[in-house]
């Protein structure tokens, strides 16, 4: 088994362990892997708020250096298949001089790929 689905089946046991309700909606942040953002629910539902709270930049700073390792990866692929998928004429993701990496390993602190 994976760390992530050791992580899944802890999560779950604390949860059934506590009593609480099983209809209880998700309240807090969860990652979208293929932007490489986070998205705030409350209550089962989508904050789209511009207010950010004292305890969200707590999260924040946790989450931010997972941010970044999954933001330089999908820039890897990226230039790794560049030019295939773009439109023509458009301009390099390349620096000059800089070559084509061959691989892109997905982070190991984000767990399994998406």
């Amino acid at each position: 088994m994976s760390a992530r689905s050791n992580i899944l089946m802890i999560a779950i046991a604390l949860f059934l362990a506590t009593g609480a309700a099983a209809d209880e909606p998700f309240t807090g942040w969860d990652w979208d892997w293929h932007r490489c953002d986070l998205v705030k629910y409350r209550k089962g539902e989508i904050v789209r708020e511009s207010r950010i709270e004292v305890e969200d930049i707590a999260e924040l700073e946790k989450l931010l250096p997972l941010m970044r390792k999954c933001d330089r990866f999908y820039q890897c692929v990226i230039k790794r298949d560049y030019p295939k998928g773009w439109v023509e004429g458009a301009p390099s993701p390349l620096k000059p001089g800089e070559k084509k990496p061959k691989h892109c390993f997905w982070p190991r602190e984000l767990g399994e790929e998406p």
